[in-house]
């Protein structure tokens, strides 16, 4: 139509490049990726190697003491330590050095197993200090050292104490008496002389002690029982020593027994019994216990008892045996009221002292005595009367 514009035409389009190589063929497909593909296996890792345990020191000896001691030398001992380690020991490494400086010196060059050794080409006169230590593949101990140096001289005897026959058990000494002893020793140079008692110095207002070059004397003017105990004594050369115990007990009489009482009479007997003493006079009471009994003199009359007469268990208890029927008395030994103040007049003597037996409110009577109803007690059979008291 006029006046109308024809459409315009689109223009033709473009043909995009073509890869080279390939003309009018298709493009060949990508490659998948790397994450697409299957993993590869990978080889077994290899197995840590085992490691060794870490080697430990050993510990250190112990018991270092000198043995010996000359002009020139000195010889040591001491013990193997407890732990040793895992790698076992290798030996020991034995040091010196003079008192006062720190100056170690090995005096060994090479490691040994025995737990004694001799340090030699010493100067006599020396001063010095000792150790010792363990060495392993862990390396080397903490030392063992000396107490006191050591002083290099010549020692032409050990000390050593010559303990009396006598003094080798417990020496006892009653209250109020002397101690005094004498104690022979040898040792060459002097030896060093000291006395302890349970470990702690003497008290110098209780014992007196002189030394001399071959004997010691331990002297108390008046024994007490505070003095008993155990007492030590020492001799010491430089690093050799001697020891002794001395046990001393001094004792006295013990108090009187307690509780006493009268159980029964029958004829001319009677069963006493009674409580230990509570002080035993710092020594064991003997014949288990058993007393001393005694009669005193009656009242009515004094002139016929005049001293006392000693009872014991085993003489003056008259049991009946076992299935023997009692015996009983005649009349003529019934008791008269005499005798019967006598009976009631016993009393116990233990170490000097006389407690007062209470009148027994037993009746009296005929028969075989009761049984002992504890350890302290027993029948005292009393004296038979005359013909003039019978009646």
């Amino acid at each position: 139509m006029p006046g109308k514009e024809p459409d315009p035409k689109p223009a033709p389009a473009t043909p995009e490049a073509e890869p080279a190589g390939t003309g009018a063929a298709e493009a060949a497909p990508a490659p998948p990726p790397e994450s697409a593909l299957p993993a590869k296996p990978q080889p077994p890792a290899a197995a840590p190697e085992p490691r060794e345990p870490k080697a430990e020191p050993p510990g250190c000896p112990s018991h270092l003491a000198v043995e010996t001691v000359s002009d020139n030398s000195v010889s040591l001992i001491w013990k193997a330590p407890e732990q040793v380690g895992s790698s076992g020991l290798d030996g020991y490494l034995v040091e010196c050095c003079k008192d006062g400086t720190a100056d170690w010196v090995a005096a060994n060059q090479e490691l040994f197993h025995s737990t004694r050794y001799t340090i030699c080409n010493l100067t006599s006169g020396d001063r010095l200090q000792i150790r010792v230590k363990a060495v392993n593949a862990g390396g080397m101990s903490l030392p063992t050292v000396l107490e006191q140096p050591v002083v290099i001289r010549e020692i032409l005897e050990p000390p050593k104490i010559r303990v009396p026959r006598h003094l080798r058990q417990t020496y006892i000494r009653s209250v109020g008496e002397t101690v005094n002893l004498l104690i022979p020793f040898q040792g060459k140079p002097r030896p060093q002389v000291s006395w302890s008692k349970e470990g702690q110095p003497l008290d110098p207002n209780r014992v007196t002690v002189r030394n001399g070059d071959k004997d010691t004397v331990f002297f108390i003017r008046t024994a007490e029982r505070s003095d008993s105990g155990t007492y030590q004594l020492s001799i010491k050369i430089d690093r050799l020593e001697d020891k002794a115990t001395i046990d001393i007990r001094v004792i006295e009489p013990p108090g009187p027994p307690e509780n006493l009482r009268l159980i029964d009479v029958w004829g001319f007997n009677v069963a006493l019994e009674w409580t230990p003493p509570k002080d035993n006079g710092n020594a064991a009471l003997k014949g288990n216990g058993s007393p001393c009994w005694s009669t005193a003199p009656a009242p009515a009359a004094p002139s016929r008892t005049s001293s006392w007469a000693t009872a014991t268990p085993s003489g003056c208890s008259r049991r009946t045996p076992p299935g023997a029927a009692p015996r009983q008395p005649s009349p003529r030994s019934w008791p008269t009221s005499r005798n019967k103040k006598l009976f009631t007049s016993l009393r116990c003597t233990w170490a000097g002292t006389s407690p007062s037996l209470p009148n027994s409110p037993s009746p009296w009577r005929t028969g075989p005595p009761p049984e002992a109803t504890t350890p302290n007690s027993f029948a005292v059979s009393g004296p038979s009367p005359s013909p003039k008291s019978s009646g």
